[in-house]
């Protein structure tokens, strides 16, 4: 069945990338399930993989992709800027499909990250090519 994932407020890493939070409920339970059984499979497969927790979120903000405010001396994001969605409901997003992508390969012309393969969640009508 596909999953209907909440977004609600925001928070940054390192001050360099500004993202919004998914909502903690039983369908992130489910996601982050998901996730550890793919990683163990990539585990038996001997598959190299990082040992970074999952925190999955909506990026906004990407210091790195802006050559500009980096040659204008900025170093980090202040977090004042979006201090007024701390705890804003962005909505809800329902999940149809699954992709497993590479950050390592170059990314597509969309700007997307490589995408090696995809599974379709719930109903295939809802899914994008």
């Amino acid at each position: 069945k596909p999953l209907n994932l909440s977004f609600q407020g925001v928070d940054h890493f390192r001050n360099q990338i500004g993202f919004v939070k998914l909502t903690e409920n039983d369908n992130t339970t489910t996601l982050l399930k998901i996730a550890e059984i793919v990683k163990k499979m990539f585990q038996e497969k001997d598959i190299n993989i990082d040992d970074k927790v999952l925190k999955p979120h909506l990026t906004f903000m990407k210091l790195s992709k802006s050559p500009k405010l980096q040659k204008q001396g900025v170093k980090k994001i202040d977090s004042s800027v979006f201090a007024n969605f701390k705890n804003h409901y962005f909505g809800d997003e329902l999940m149809n499909r699954l992709d497993l992508c590479s950050m390592l390969k170059k990314k597509q012309p969309n700007g997307y990250y490589h995408c090696e393969s995809s599974i379709i969640v719930g109903d295939k009508k809802g899914a994008e090519p």
